[in-house]
């Protein structure tokens, strides 16, 4: 399949991947060709904020750390400018710091 390939939402298997915390399919989809700075259609954000969101309902055998990790490794964008009307994007761009930070001290 290709995996810049997007939904009508614009988003690609890269955020879904991110989203729901499997760090062994980030590295599949980026090793593949996934665009890692893909901005999704909603709210114009990078896989990393899509992992930030899964982190706040993460389910059991989910590592959105290692995601983070991967995706950072990978060079891929880890800041967000919120769109106008964005929901909660205060909550968004704090949890993006924390991941960050706890990605980088993952890496240590």
């Amino acid at each position: 399949f290709d995996p810049s390939v997007t939904d009508k939402d614009g988003v690609t298997p890269l955020h879904r991947a991110a989203m729901h915390g499997h760090p062994e399919a980030v590295k599949v989809l980026l090793a593949f060709g996934a665009p890692k700075g893909a901005l999704d259609g909603m709210f114009a954000a990078p896989p990393i904020v899509w992992a930030v969101e899964g982190r706040n309902h993460a389910q059991p055998g989910t590592d959105h750390i290692a995601v983070a990790r991967v995706l950072i490794d990978a060079g891929s964008p880890v800041d967000w400018t919120p769109p106008a009307g964005a929901p909660g994007p205060e909550r968004t761009l704090e949890g993006l710091r924390e991941l960050r930070r706890d990605a980088a001290r993952a890496a240590v």
